[in-house]
C-alpha cells in the first residue's frame, strides 16, 4: 500500500513540477525564456521524468517539449489556449478534457462590478468609457 501511496505522490509532484513550468513559460517573451538556461535544463529534466505520464501530465510535457523546441511558439495563439486549458485543468477550473472561455468584466465608476461577459474572439472589449479597471479569467466553457 505504501508503494501506491508514494507513486501517487510522485506523479501528483511530477505533474506540479511540469505545471509551473509550463506557468512560467506563459509569462515570458521568447527572448528572455531562451536566454534562462536553469528554466530549460529545469524543464528538460521535467519532461524527461514524466516520459510514461499519462492524462494532464502528459499534456503538459507535450506543451512543454513544444517549448524547449521552439520558444517562440510562447507568442503563438493556439500554443496560448492550449497551455491555458491545461494550466485551468491544473488548477481544477475545468475538467479533464474541457475547453475554456476567457472572460472580462470592469468596475464602474460608483465600484460596482458588471458581471462576467465572454471576451470576444477579436479581443476587442466593450466596455464603458468610465470603466476604472478591468479583470480577465479563465472559465469552463458551456456544454
Amino acid at each position: 500500500m505504501a508503494t501506491v501511496t508514494n507513486l501517487a505522490e510522485i506523479r501528483k509532484e511530477r505533474l506540479h513540477v511540469l505545471a509551473d513550468m509550463l506557468a512560467h513559460a506563459r509569462i515570458f517573451v521568447p527572448g528572455d525564456l531562451a536566454l534562462d538556461t536553469e528554466w530549460r535544463s529545469k524543464t528538460h529534466s521535467a519532461v524527461e521524468a514524466a516520459a510514461s505520464e499519462d492524462g494532464l501530465a502528459a499534456e503538459v510535457r507535450d506543451l512543454l517539449k513544444e517549448v524547449l523546441a521552439n520558444v517562440e511558439i510562447v507568442e503563438d495563439v493556439g500554443f496560448k489556449r492550449r497551455s491555458d486549458r491545461a494550466l485551468a485543468e491544473y488548477d481544477g477550473i475545468v475538467g479533464p478534457g474541457q475547453d475554456i472561455v476567457y472572460k472580462y468584466r470592469w468596475q464602474e465608476a460608483d465600484g460596482t462590478w458588471s458581471s462576467w461577459r465572454a471576451t470576444p474572439r477579436t479581443g476587442k472589449l466593450d466596455y464603458p468609457d468610465e470603466a476604472r479597471e478591468i479583470q480577465h479569467r479563465i472559465a469552463a466553457a458551456p456544454g
